[in-house]
């Protein structure tokens, strides 16, 4: 079990240069604390997530990310940054939750520095998930050709309790781009997309970049 901790930030305008200093200095202690990949996105484009900065790092197991937790929170430099939750502060809004990582698919397994993701959220009944994973399955096939990186999460906690997430991370803006074109509109993979629709109902999805920290 894969668990990735995920705070979702409505920055305040004027405020990102801070949150990324924020993230840059938090990136060390979340380390030190245990935590693995820690790293900034924001949401270039998704619906009415467009704009939203998320923090995210992962741990272990659902008990090792709240003793992360538990030491980030008595952390003295988290406290020096306590400022940073106040009704003042760069953050208009805050929600964190939590998914597991239910199926890494593909060759590649790490992230890359710098890195594009193209996030799409199902609900799907349980007694389908091994249907879609299987045509997830088939999409990293397609994916391995781009060196692109591909996720299944499953929503635990917050907004996305439930969910079923779909991450194909490529290593630039550059990489999404030429499997945007190469690939979307090819009749196999819109054969593949109606596959997968006729097992998961689909919610959103959005594109994600990583903020240099």
């Amino acid at each position: 079990m894969t668990i990735l901790r995920i705070d979702a930030w409505q920055v305040r305008p004027g405020s990102q240069a801070e949150v990324v200093e924020f993230a840059t200095r938090m990136k060390a202690q979340i380390e030190r604390c245990g935590g693995k990949s820690p790293r900034l996105m924001r949401v270039i484009v998704g619906g009415p997530s467009t704009g939203l900065t998320y923090g995210e790092f992962q741990a272990a197991t659902l008990e090792e990310h709240g003793r992360i937790i538990g030491k980030l929170t008595d952390d003295d430099v988290m406290q020096q940054l306590s400022r940073f939750y106040r009704s003042d502060g760069p953050v208009i809004a805050h929600e964190a939750a939590q998914a597991e990582v239910i199926a890494e698919l593909g060759k590649r397994t790490a992230s890359i520095p710098g890195c594009v993701e193209i996030i799409q959220n199902f609900k799907i009944a349980n007694d389908r998930i091994g249907d879609y994973l299987e045509l997830a399955g088939e999409l990293a096939a397609i994916t391995d050709g781009y060196d692109a990186r591909l996720r299944v999460l499953h929503g635990l906690t917050g907004s996305v309790t439930g969910q079923i997430g779909q991450v194909v991370e490529f290593a630039d803006m550059a990489a999404f781009g030429r499997y945007a074109a190469d690939v979307w509109p090819q009749p196999a993979f819109q054969d593949l997309v109606g596959k997968v629709r006729s097992v998961a109902r689909h919610l959103d999805g959005s594109l994600h970049a990583e903020v240099a920290t």
